[in-house]
C-alpha cells in the first residue's frame, strides 16, 4: 500500500508540473491574444467613431445649405428665427467637427492620428470648406444686424450649394479611406489570432503527447489496481465540483447523486427510495419527452437547458449527460449547473437596453425600429398608419419651480394616460427629455385625433384628481403615413415636430 502510496505521489507530481508548465503557456498565449485583441478594438471603436462623426459631417454641409435657404424663404420673423439659430448651431458644430477629424480630440473619441493620404484629403476639401464656412457666417451675420439685401444673401446661399457638392464628394472619399483602413486594421488583427491560435494548437498537441498521454497509461495503470465498486463511484461523485446524479437508463430511478446536487435539488426531494427524473424537473409533457428522448437516445448532451423544480421553486438550469455502465447496467451521469440569477440578469439587461427606466415606455432605439418597420409595411401596402409627435408642455418650470423629482412625476403621469389611451396595437417611446412619438398603427388621421383629444381630457381630470397647482398639457403634431408625401420616416418626425410647434404656438394665447 505503501508502495502504491509513493507511486501515485509521484505520478501526481509528475503530472502536476506537466500541467503548471502546459497551462502557464496557454494562459500566457491567451493574454496575449486580448492584450493585442482589446488594443484593437479600441482602436476599432476610434475609427467607427470617426466614420460616425464624418458621415455627420456630409449631413451638417446638407443642413446648412437648408438651413440658409430656409432664412431666404421665410415668410416670417418667428421662422427666420428658427432657421438662423439652426444654421449657426449647424455651422459651428460642422466647424469643430471639422478641425477635430483633422487635428483629433480625445473628448470625443478622435484620437487625430489620421494618416498621410487622409490628410491629403482633408486638404483638398480645405479651400472648400472654408468657402462654404465664410458664407454661412456671413450669412449668419447678416441676418443678425439686419444690414442685407435679398440680393446679398442669395449669393452667399449660391456659394453654398455650388460648393456642397465638392464637399460631399470630398467626405465621401474620406469615409472610403476611414473604412478601407478599418479594414486593414481587421486583416491585422486576423493574422495576429491566426498566428496566437496556431501556438495554442501546437501547445494542446504538446500536452497530448507528453501529458495526457502518460496521464492517461498512468491513470488506467492505477485505476487498474483498484476495483470497479459502488464506493469509488461515490467518491468520484462526492469529489466533482458540480452537482451530479446517476439514474438508470431504463426506468430513469436515480441510483446515486452528490452532496451538490443535493443542495441544488433539496434534500426533502430525495427522501423518496422511488425517486425519478419526471419528479426533478418541472416541464411539460411534450418538454419534458424532449428531454427524456435527449438523454436516452443520445450518446452525450451538453448544456440543454430546462426548468427544476426545487421545494415549489423552479431554477433554471444547464443539464450535460453521458451514458456509461454502473454495475453492468446501462446508466446515465447528470451534470446540472444552476444559471437561475445568469438568466434573471439577462433578463434585466434585456429590459434596461429596451426600456425607459422612468416611464416604463420603449426607449428611443426600440421604438424607433417599430417606427421603420410601421414605416416599411406601410411602404409596402399592408397597413396605414400615423405618427404623434408629443411635446410635454411646462416641463422646465416645474423643474425651475417645483424640484426634478415633481419633474419626473410630470413626465410619468403623462406617460401614464397616454399608454391608457392608445389601443393595444399602438406603440409608444420616449422620444427624448420631454418629448414622446405614438405609433398609431391601422389608424387614420381622424381617430388618431380623437385618441389625443381623449388623452388631453385625462390630462385635465387627473390634473384635478391629484390637485396639481401646475397645468398637465401637452402639445402634438400628427401625421398620416396616407395623407404627407416624404421620401423617409425622418422626413415624416419632422414634419410631427413642426407640427408640434404650431399646435404649441397657437396654444399660447388661450393658456
Amino acid at each position: 500500500m505503501n508502495l502504491y502510496s509513493n507511486s501515485s505521489n509521484n505520478i501526481s507530481r509528475i503530472i502536476r508540473n506537466r500541467y503548471v508548465l502546459a497551462l502557464s503557456i496557454i494562459v500566457f498565449l491567451l493574454i496575449l491574444s486580448q492584450i493585442i485583441i482589446q488594443y484593437n478594438i479600441r482602436n476599432e471603436s476610434y475609427d467607427s467613431r470617426i466614420v460616425n462623426i464624418s458621415g455627420r459631417q456630409r449631413m451638417l454641409s446638407q443642413r446648412i445649405s437648408k438651413d440658409a435657404y430656409g432664412i431666404f424663404s421665410s415668410s416670417d420673423e418667428k421662422t427666420r428665427d428658427r432657421y438662423l439659430k439652426e444654421l449657426s448651431e449647424s455651422t459651428d458644430l460642422w466647424k469643430k467637427s471639422h478641425l477635430d477629424l483633422k487635428n483629433g480630440n480625445l473628448d470625443e473619441g478622435l484620437p487625430g492620428k489620421n494618416s498621410e493620404k487622409i490628410m491629403q484629403l482633408f486638404s483638398e476639401i480645405e479651400d472648400v470648406h472654408q468657402t462654404m464656412l465664410d458664407a454661412a457666417y456671413k450669412i449668419i451675420h447678416m441676418v443678425q444686424s439686419g444690414n442685407y439685401n435679398e440680393e446679398e444673401l442669395k449669393n452667399e446661399i449660391n456659394i453654398i450649394e455650388d460648393y456642397e457638392p465638392l464637399f460631399l464628394k470630398g467626405m465621401d472619399s474620406i469615409v472610403f479611406q476611414y473604412d478601407s483602413e478599418a479594414k486593414e486594421k481587421i486583416d491585422f488583427i486576423k493574422k495576429i489570432e491566426l498566428l496566437l491560435l496556431n501556438l495554442t494548437f501546437i501547445t494542446i498537441i504538446l500536452e497530448v503527447l507528453f501529458i495526457f498521454i502518460p496521464a492517461e497509461k498512468n491513470i488506467s495503470k492505477a485505476f487498474g489496481q483498484l476495483e470497479e465498486s459502488q464506493e469509488n463511484l461515490h467518491k468520484l461523485f462526492e469529489t466533482a465540483p458540480a452537482a451530479m446524479i446517476l439514474v438508470s437508463e431504463e426506468d430513469l430511478s436515480v441510483i446515486l447523486k452528490n452532496k451538490y446536487a443535493q443542495e441544488m435539488i433539496g434534500e426533502s426531494a430525495f427522501n423518496t427510495d422511488s425517486l425519478r427524473l419526471d419528479k426533478i424537473f418541472d416541464c411539460d409533457l411534450n418538454s419534458y419527452s424532449n428531454l427524456i428522448n435527449k438523454i436516452k437516445f443520445n450518446e452525450k448532451i451538453e448544456n440543454y437547458e430546462s426548468i427544476l423544480k426545487v421545494e415549489g421553486k423552479n431554477k433554471i438550469t444547464l443539464i450535460s449527460s453521458i451514458k456509461i455502465h454502473f454495475h453492468n447496467k446501462a446508466s446515465i451521469i447528470l451534470c446540472l449547473a444552476d444559471i437561475t440569477k445568469q438568466k434573471q440578469a439577462e433578463e434585466i439587461l434585456r429590459r434596461l437596453a429596451t426600456y425607459d427606466e422612468l416611464t416604463g415606455l420603449l426607449n428611443r432605439q426600440a421604438g424607433w425600429l417599430r417606427l421603420e418597420n410601421a414605416y416599411e409595411k406601410s411602404k409596402a401596402g399592408s397597413i396605414d398608419f400615423s405618427i404623434c409627435f408629443i411635446d410635454i408642455d411646462g416641463l422646465k418650470y416645474v423643474n425651475d419651480k417645483y424640484g426634478h423629482d415633481e419633474g419626473d412625476c410630470y413626465i410619468k403621469t403623462v406617460a401614464h394616460v397616454l399608454t391608457s389611451s392608445v389601443h393595444n396595437n399602438d406603440c409608444i417611446f420616449r422620444y427624448g427629455g420631454d418629448e414622446i412619438v405614438i405609433i398609431f398603427n391601422e389608424c387614420d388621421m381622424f381617430r388618431a385625433k380623437d385618441i389625443m383629444k381623449r388623452a388631453e381630457t385625462k390630462l385635465k381630470e387627473t390634473q384635478h384628481t391629484q390637485n396639481k397647482p401646475y397645468s398637465l398639457r401637452i402639445s402634438y403634431g400628427i401625421v398620416n403615413f396616407n395623407d404627407y408625401v416624404a421620401d423617409t420616416i425622418e422626413d415624416y418626425v419632422r414634419h410631427a415636430d413642426h407640427l408640434m410647434y404650431e399646435n404649441k404656438k397657437s396654444k399660447k394665447g388661450t393658456r
